[in-house]
């Protein structure tokens, strides 16, 4: 049967100095492992003095360090409030491991305020859209907690792990493992966004002691937490702050989330489901690593795709490929990589010159073998740019029939597109794929591509089809 905070309480008494070995010992062999999240130091000491006593063994060692999490898991720093004086055997501030559970109810064991904060959690993330599912349960993390220790009549509020169970939520949802040294706490308000916490100091020692890397605090506190952590001389702690966004809205709530999904995510490897590569990749802020985690994760399945509808359209003919340069190459390389051209010809604005180089390592990234050509063209109305773009296709075609060229028309000013697509001679094959944008980062959805093609000769209205 469970031990219940009452009996807890009444165990324990109101002063470590007044509890005796053989005492200590038993109530850490009633909790059994999760005795050391609870009860501080001296309490666990006099413990295993009693043990070495009538056993020679250590009984219990403190816990040092964090493990390896499970998707769907949360740590969370929790200052314990039972009764009795500060001078008690109970910890001040605490690491509980927690997890969501779909299609569960909340464990009767958690404590009653922490139940009502999971299903706030619940209600803030549905108003911004951020999960398909609503009805989702919050567990210890390991059930042994709950075959031990009902809590359920633990007092105090638990709104500081409002951001770890809300990231640890959306994680949960696209199936992405959370990172085990990466901590937060923090609480939100609908009226005043992220806001401060209690015991900061507890909480920033606790952090540093289990060994996290990171610890994300309200952007108010942040100065304050740094220097907790300098006077510790603990440089293997960093604190991040996370963003007060003041809205009524919710969609502030995701945002403020972004920089904790992603220092929180473990990345998703190819094997991985799409949901939750794509995911990961619109969370990830640095517009470098983004790319990089595109690169290896994302875009080897997409070109894969793309082959599929080249095979099915039977354009495996083409051995001359165009495209337009513009900041959002990727899909140029896409479909590159599935054409896998004789030749490549790319078409520059002059002031843009530089993401000639970028695409161009890109392609080469990509194992694209064919030469690569660039041509500038110079910003003009309609008719220098047929003529630009005209010139251009005649010179990279040669010999070569019109059947087999490809011009991609996916990327690039609405103008530039309609000037390539009618330089192309009649015969050629138009490019296009269209994707979802995803609308706080501007980067296209992974997974939603289009492709689609026609020849060039019918009216082209500026989508994808001829």
């Amino acid at each position: 049967m469970a031990i219940t905070y009452q009996q807890l309480c009444c165990w324990a008494g109101d002063d470590c100095a007044h509890l005796k070995p053989a005492q200590a010992y038993d109530g850490v062999v009633r909790l059994g492992e999760i005795a050391a999240w609870f009860f501080k130091p001296e309490v666990l000491q006099l413990a295993n003095q009693h043990y070495q006593r009538i056993a020679g063994k250590a009984l219990m060692p403190q816990p040092s360090h964090l493990d390896e999490m499970r998707s769907g898991e949360c740590a969370i720093l929790l200052l314990l409030k039972f009764n009795g004086s500060p001078n008690g055997p109970f910890l001040p501030v605490t690491l509980w491991r927690v997890r969501w559970e779909k299609e569960q109810q909340h464990d009767p064991h958690l404590p009653v305020e922490l139940r009502r904060l999971a299903d706030r959690v619940i209600k803030q993330l549905a108003k911004t859209g951020s999960l398909t599912c609503r009805q989702w349960g919050l567990r210890f993390g390991q059930e042994s907690w709950s075959e031990r220790v009902d809590l359920s009549e633990l007092p105090g509020t638990f709104d500081s792990a409002f951001f770890s169970l809300a990231a640890g939520l959306v994680l949960a949802e696209h199936g992405i493992r959370p990172r085990h040294d990466v901590l937060a706490t923090a609480t939100w308000d609908e009226q005043d966004g992220c806001c401060g916490v209690d015991g900061l100091d507890l909480k920033v020692k606790l952090a540093a002691q289990l060994g996290a890397r990171l610890l994300f605090v309200p952007e108010t506190q942040r100065e304050s937490a740094a220097k907790i952590v300098e006077n510790l001389s603990c440089p293997g702690l960093t604190i991040c702050g996370i963003p007060q966004r003041i809205s009524r809205s919710g969609v502030e709530l995701r945002e403020s989330l972004y920089p904790l999904f992603e220092a929180l995510a473990v990345p998703p490897g190819r094997d991985s489901r799409a949901e939750a590569r794509s995911f990961y990749f619109l969370s990830v802020q640095d517009e470098a690593t983004a790319r990089d985690y595109y690169r290896k994760h994302i875009r080897p399945d997409i070109v894969e795709n793309v082959c599929r509808f080249v095979q099915s359209r039977k354009l495996q003919h083409v051995t001359h490929f165009v495209s337009l340069v513009s900041h959002g190459f990727d899909l140029a390389v896409i479909w590159a990589a599935a054409l896998k051209p004789e030749n490549i010809l790319l078409l520059c604005e002059s002031r843009s010159w530089r993401l000639v180089d970028e695409l161009r390592t890109e392609l080469q990234r990509a194992d694209i073998q064919a030469p690569i050509q660039a041509d500038r063209f110079d910003e003009g109305d309609y008719d220098h740019l047929l003529v630009s773009f005209r010139s251009s296709l005649q010179r990279f075609l040669g010999p070569a029939t019109s059947s087999q060229l490809a011009v991609d028309i996916t990327s690039g000013k609405v103008i530039w597109k309609f000037a390539l697509h009618n330089a192309a001679p009649v015969g050629a094959i138009a490019l296009c794929c269209l994707s979802d944008f995803h609308s706080q980062t501007r980067r296209p959805k992974p997974f939603t591509e289009r492709p689609d093609c026609w020849p060039i000769g019918s009216t082209w209205t500026g989508g994808c089809g001829g």
